[in-house]
């Protein structure tokens, strides 16, 4: 074969398995170790993400408990949120709480980091 084939080929394989090894970390590097989620000690559940200290909790998927752990929400207003939650469908965005009955300005200013949908 020439000496151009060659290249080609081994072109072509490096290629293969540049392409194995960047699906291979997409689909086994733990969660901790992407860009979006915190890098510091995390633990994940279904609605919520521990950071240290704080919380953050999915408006969508909390319950009435989880959605208590967040500072500014009591049991009212988390009650209200699932409610609203129920009847108009999932949160399209985090500034949407302000049309739950009990979450003013102040509220959601309080809340926003610790609330994602």
């Amino acid at each position: 074969m020439s000496e151009k084939k060659h290249e080609l080929i081994l072109v072509a394989f490096a290629l293969v398995i540049s392409a194995i090894l960047i699906l291979y970390n997409t689909f086994t590097v733990p969660s901790e170790y992407i860009a979006s989620a915190p890098q510091t000690s995390a633990t994940t559940t279904k609605t919520q993400v521990s950071v240290g200290d704080a919380v953050i909790v999915n408006i969508n998927t909390a319950d009435v408990e989880e959605l208590t752990l967040i500072d500014g929400i009591g049991r009212t207003k988390a009650e209200a949120i699932v409610k609203y939650r129920l009847e108009n469908g999932l949160f399209e965005s985090v500034d949407e709480l302000k049309n739950v009955s009990g979450i003013g300005e102040a509220t959601l200013r309080k809340i926003y980091p610790y609330v994602t949908f």
